[in-house]
């Protein structure tokens, strides 16, 4: 007899390699006289691939087994026998061939209800699942992930489990010390919010106090400008007038600096209420404001009808004021600065914002404040809006 045996024969596709079984008996006479041999041929190649099929994906499993470092079982649920790999003896430090006493028996005590309860719904669910310590012969504890599956017989009732324990100490470790570091980092992160709070109370007690400090002599300062105003009525050229009225704008504006001062040292408490504000108007008062300086550098303001905007009031008045001075301040030398304010009405998907469908949809007004200064690179961009940082 031979099996298996492969041959190359002639096809509809061509020469292919079959696989034949041959099995062969001697032809006999009646006398007994062996007169020839009969041999019977059967095409087994469907079965030999298939055979090979099996054999390489068992050869897969073996191989995922082995890199994972995973261990291997099985449990006869009629007769409590098992079959143990290696790699499962070790991680629970028992012998290969101990029986399933000694490996229940290597679980650590406060997980035993785990392991029961797990094999309790693996029962029911045909899946085994969990996780539990076991304890060495040494003392001490590694963790071990276990995973399994319930097979029935043609009754339907379980007679086999199969499954892979997983060492999984070093996850289990590496997780604890995550947490504990999150637990530390958390408790910093509180500390520095209280100190945080602390400061900020400490801040607004003190915005509270220097604002009312500076009303009052601000108040003096407007009080007796117009009444020595008021004293030399008809007395003063008309560029004094002029001289008296800047006075009393400087004056005008620190004390709403001063109560702006206020309303931010309560900013943490209430957020300030959005107004419509008349852009054209901050705009003619940040001018006002750079009256001397703008003729001193024969600055050349071109603005542009501007829109009425919700938004905070104090805040955009800066910003025009930030923007503008820094054009004053940097521009290029030898040359009068000169800045262009202007504004148009842009959709929403013309910007560059993030927005969402309805708000593509939507009309957005673009301020544009340009000026012909000595600028930045654009790797900076980001960091000129940051706090308390200069580019040039």
């Amino acid at each position: 007899m031979a099996f298996g045996v492969p041959i190359q024969l002639p096809r509809k596709e061509g020469i292919q390699t079959r696989y034949i079984n041959f099995v062969y008996e001697a032809f006999r006479e009646g006398s007994g006289l062996i007169t020839g041999v009969m041999a019977v041929a059967t095409d087994v190649t469907e079965q030999i691939l298939a055979t090979r099929k099996i054999e390489e994906a068992e050869e897969r499993a073996r191989l995922a087994i082995e890199a994972a470092e995973l261990g291997t079982f099985e449990v006869n649920m009629d007769t409590d026998a098992t079959l143990i790999s290696e790699r499962m003896a070790a991680i629970f430090d028992v012998p290969v061939d101990a029986k399933r006493e000694e490996f229940i028996a290597a679980i650590f005590p406060e997980d035993l209800p785990i392991r029961n309860s797990a094999y309790k719904n693996a029962q029911e669910n045909g899946v085994l699942d969990y996780d539990g310590r076991v304890q060495w012969k040494d003392g001490t504890i590694h963790w071990m992930r276990v995973r399994g599956k319930v097979i029935r017989n043609e009754e339907g009732k379980p007679n086999r489990l199969v499954g892979v324990v997983q060492d999984i100490t070093e996850q289990k470790t590496f997780a604890e010390a995550l947490a504990q570091q999150v637990r530390e980092r958390t408790l910093q992160l509180e500390v520095k919010n209280r100190e945080l709070e602390r400061s900020n109370t400490n801040l607004e007690e003190f915005a509270h106090v220097a604002s009312h400090d500076l009303k009052e002599p601000i108040r003096k300062i407007l009080f007796f400008t117009d009444r020595l105003k008021n004293e030399l009525a008809g007395k003063i050229t008309e560029s004094e007038e002029r001289l008296f009225g800047r006075i009393e704008l400087a004056g005008v504006r620190m004390r709403t600096l001063v109560d702006d001062l206020l309303q931010y040292s309560h900013v943490s408490q209430r957020p300030p209420e959005k107004e419509l504000v008349d852009l054209a108007g901050k705009v003619k008062k940040v001018l006002e404001d750079l009256e001397l300086e703008i003729e001193q550098k024969q600055a050349k303001i071109t603005v542009g009808p501007l829109p009425q905007v919700l938004g905070y009031r104090r805040q955009l008045q800066q910003l025009f004021q930030n923007l503008i001075t820094n054009a004053l301040k940097y521009h290029k030398p030898g040359e009068a600065p000169q800045v262009t304010i202007s504004s148009r009405v842009l959709k929403g998907s013309e910007t560059p914002l993030l927005l969402n469908e309805l708000e593509k949809e939507a009309s957005f007004c673009m301020i544009e404040v340009a000026d012909a200064g000595i600028g930045f690179e654009q790797a900076q961009a980001e960091k000129a809006f940051q706090m308390f940082q200069r580019l040039h």
